[in-house]
């Protein structure tokens, strides 16, 4: 029978290992070796002592996954469920203590409670550092971009998935000087409406091939974006906005040549993102050369905010049973609750159902991943539930899946401010005020009621009206005018697709100086010419 001795936290050394090590075995229901404590305990201590140091701030999460790694570096294989009983009961302990010495210094510590009853924290000094604003969310955002090679690469695609948004009423548009189709990985972050930060681009797995590496900083100045730089290595793919927090996975510590679960380096992220951040276990499985092996550790690949504190989970148990678990639990320890995609179905199709998580949502709605496959539907009622106001849609994903990635790896989402022009003149005004003012003759006036017949905002949408007014404005001389007509041309929205029609009005704009115009234009030129040499 186990020793049930009451050790008072109150008592002279409560904080200490002897004692430490007395709650454990009383508090837990298996075999746990003097060898195996000895190495948590070690590991407890280096994580105190060296990752977080006197005067910051502890979290369960953050120490599980520090003596996980300690643990496995040492060829300890401990039950995942086991560990996290030991911290519990740990943790459960020093939280009472009213203070504790941390090795030789004369710091007295004063516990407090995470605000999810789980960590214990001694300064509020670094917490007050982070800003209270709220992340900019999904379903704050108002408009989809896209890369321009998403069209070249995939034309079908393409043209499948811009028909679905302008169906369901999302606005979209194209990104300019990008070198590939994952816009995601290379845009900046947008941490509130009008604060973007753009960081260092420079994954792993594109090391050395420049050819398709973008810097965002030409996209963002055909947007009119304003950002802040970082010099810290940040893939957009693995910064998944949930509540208050964004999630990332460990990938983040070893692309910045970080120790894995490095305290002061994690301090200078969420410094930076303004954020505090949750870090959740990823490792490769598989070989690199592998075209199924996930070499890129995106968290978006996992996890998915559906609200309050709500995530939805990607079917990775399937692949690391382990993993999936620690990550769940970490989840769970800021006070998720996470509901994990299962599929039961008869012949499960593992090279597809990995993709279902990675969807797209604007606002309140939703376009996810469909494969044509038996885990389609149950993919579809999983969404469904987990966002019950929202309009869902499938759209067929193999083409793109196949290159690796699903919707949120190929769509870069915002909150922005001045989605039809550069002007803000006309901005706040709706389809019965702009009718007027535009059969007056004002030019900015009909380029916004194009819009308005566009994207059906106040009006029916009429996507023949759109051209008609941006025909009456583009005639007149009005640059951004003529950009959108020359984008109608080129892809064929609302006319018939004509190449040398959409160069004739991009050159227009451009001679005026309208810098979007003058890159769809070096673009057009290049689509044209390529065209002419299959032709050929």
């Amino acid at each position: 029978m186990k020793n049930k001795e009451i050790i008072s936290p109150f008592m002279e050394g409560a904080f200490s290992e002897p004692i430490l090590h007395k709650i454990v075995l009383s508090k837990i229901d298996f075999e746990l070796s003097d060898e195996i404590w000895g190495e948590i305990n070690a590991g407890f201590e280096h994580y105190w002592d060296v990752e977080v140091g006197v005067g910051n701030s502890i979290y369960f999460a953050e120490a599980y996954r520090s003596i996980l790694t300690h643990l496995e570096l040492k060829g300890i294989l401990l039950p995942y469920e086991q560990l996290w009983a030991i911290l519990e009961a740990i943790f459960d302990f020093i939280e009472q203590i009213p203070g504790a010495l941390i090795g030789d210094d004369d710091a007295l510590i004063t516990w407090k409670k995470d605000p999810f009853g789980y960590g214990v924290c001694f300064s509020e000094n670094y917490l007050k550092t982070l800003k209270s604003n709220s992340t900019n969310t999904d379903r704050n955002t108002n408009i989809v971009f896209l890369s321009k090679c998403l069209k070249k690469e995939s034309p079908s695609f393409f043209s499948s998935l811009t028909e679905l948004m302008d169906e369901m009423g999302i606005r979209w548009s194209l990104l300019e000087s990008t070198r590939d189709i994952w816009v995601r990985d290379f845009m900046p972050i947008q941490l509130s409406e009008n604060e973007f930060i753009k960081y260092k681009y420079a994954p792993d797995y594109l090391r050395g091939d420049d050819e398709h590496t973008t810097d965002c900083k030409d996209a963002c100045k055909a947007l009119d974006i304003n950002y802040r730089e970082t010099k810290l290595i940040i893939d957009g793919g693995n910064i998944v906005p949930c509540g208050d927090y964004y999630v990332m996975t460990n990938k983040v510590f070893t692309e910045n040549g970080k120790r894995k679960n490095d305290m002061q380096f994690k301090q200078l992220l969420e410094k930076e993102l303004g954020r505090q951040v949750i870090i959740i276990p990823w490792h490769q499985i598989g070989d690199a050369n592998d075209p199924n092996t996930d070499v890129y550790g995106h968290s978006d690949g996992f996890v998915k905010w559906c609200g309050g504190n709500k995530v939805l989970m990607s079917n990775h148990r399937d692949t690391d049973a382990r993993e999936a678990d620690a990550i769940r639990r970490i989840l769970e320890s800021y006070g998720f609750e996470v509901t994990e995609m299962l599929f039961d179905v008869e012949k499960p199709n593992p090279d597809w159902n990995w993709a279902y998580i990675n969807f797209l949502q604007v606002g309140n709605k939703i376009i996810m991943p469909s494969f044509e496959i038996d885990e389609d539907k149950q993919a579809l009622e999983y969404v469904h539930n987990a966002f019950p106001d929202c309009d869902v849609r499938q759209i067929d994903m193999r083409d793109i899946a196949e290159k690796g990635g699903a919707l949120h790896c190929i769509t870069w989402n915002i909150k922005y401010a001045t989605v039809r022009s550069d002007y803000e003149e006309y901005s706040g005004l709706v389809f019965d005020e702009l009718k007027p003012l535009a059969e007056q003759g004002l030019l900015r006036a009909q380029f916004y009621l194009a819009w308005c017949y566009k994207y059906g905002e106040g009006v029916k949408k009429d996507i023949a009206k759109a051209v008609e007014w941006l025909m009456i404005a583009a005639e007149q001389g009005y640059a951004p005018a003529q950009n959108c007509l020359g984008f109608c041309y080129e892809f064929g929205d609302g006319v018939e697709k004509d190449l040398n029609k959409a160069i004739e009005w991009y050159t227009k704009a451009a001679e005026q100086g309208d810098i979007r115009a003058q890159s769809n234009l070096i673009l057009c030129l290049d689509e044209l010419n390529g065209k002419n040499k299959t032709d050929y």
